[in-house]
């Protein structure tokens, strides 16, 4: 695909990203003037690609990136201008503040998913972008549906092993459980900038927060991201997390 070609009505403008299932393209919408992302499946993943146009099609929330549109293999998504948190994640860890923050909306849009029945399944920094209006959520291209359950084999592992939880590591079913305790692991390189840093050195209440979100056993830890959100945003974390 080359700047200046054309899918349907959308002109290509220039390479954003790569990953492994496809590219993604900056793009204008001719009709509209409107800039958007295209993201063109790779041949061997044209199976799931479709499910992930269903699947983010059935999402409209203000922290999960919106599809536009879809071709026979493509989707037309918004432009989300911001950076990476594994790119901020580069630079330092985060303030309590801002990992509270950042943490509260991603467990808000977790829950929008989970509440469909879609969970993601692939949560990292990388497939989280920082706004000026906050995070918006990525990529859900290894998302499990519990309306389209046949695509994925069972036993298959899918995910980033860095953040998979113990369940996915064993090729067991993921639930909305396997995505809180990747996002207690994001919460911990938010505060730390490490996923593997003890954190008794964190505020009690934080520490509490990852502490259950990283059990071993789902039955353990907060068993919905909505439940999360609330520990996250609750007096004793926010009290902890104001300047001083």
């Amino acid at each position: 695909t080359e700047v200046g070609s054309r899918l349907g009505p959308y002109r290509i403008e220039g390479p954003l990203a790569r990953g492994g299932m496809g590219q993604v393209f900056r793009a204008t919408d001719t009709r509209l003037g409107r800039p958007v992302a295209i993201k063109i499946s790779n041949k061997e993943f044209m199976g799931r690609f479709q499910q992930e146009a269903r699947v983010i099609a059935a999402l409209n929330h203000p922290h999960i990136c919106t599809l536009y549109d879809v071709g026979p293999d493509y989707l037309v998504m918004e432009v989300v201008d911001g950076e990476t948190l594994a790119a901020r994640l580069k630079r330092s860890k985060l303030s309590v503040a801002q990992t509270i923050r950042f943490g509260a909306q991603i467990a808000e849009a977790l829950a929008a998913a989970h509440a469909k029945g879609i969970v993601h399944r692939d949560l990292k920094p990388g497939n989280i972008m920082l706004t000026r209006a906050g995070v918006k959520v990525l990529d859900f291209g290894l998302a499990r549906s519990e309306v389209e359950p046949g695509l994925t084999a069972h036993g298959a592992v899918m995910g980033t092993p860095a953040y998979m939880a113990p369940e996915q590591l064993e090729g067991k079913k993921a639930d909305a459980r396997t995505d809180i305790y990747g996002l207690g692991l994001i919460l911990l390189e938010m505060a730390t900038g490490k996923r593997s840093e003890p954190h008794d050195a964190l505020p009690a209440s934080l520490d509490r927060v990852i502490t259950r979100c990283l059990e071993k056993d789902p039955d353990e830890r907060w068993q919905s991201a909505r439940d999360l959100k609330w520990e996250l945003e609750s007096p004793a974390a926010v009290t902890v997390a104001a300047p001083a």
